[in-house]
């Protein structure tokens, strides 16, 4: 799974992208946001 971070930069959580971040890309991208899979992949609440 991969973001853009603040800085502008491509990357996924472990390359400093937020939960919130990797949401809005999971939305934008695929139109819903797997939950079970923020939280077991990247920790995220």
């Amino acid at each position: 799974m991969f973001s853009k971070s603040q800085t502008g930069k491509f990357g996924s959580a472990d390359k400093g992208c937020s939960c919130d971040e990797i949401r809005q890309f999971e939305l934008r991208t695929f139109g819903e946001v797997d939950e079970v899979a923020l939280k077991s992949d990247f920790g995220c609440e």
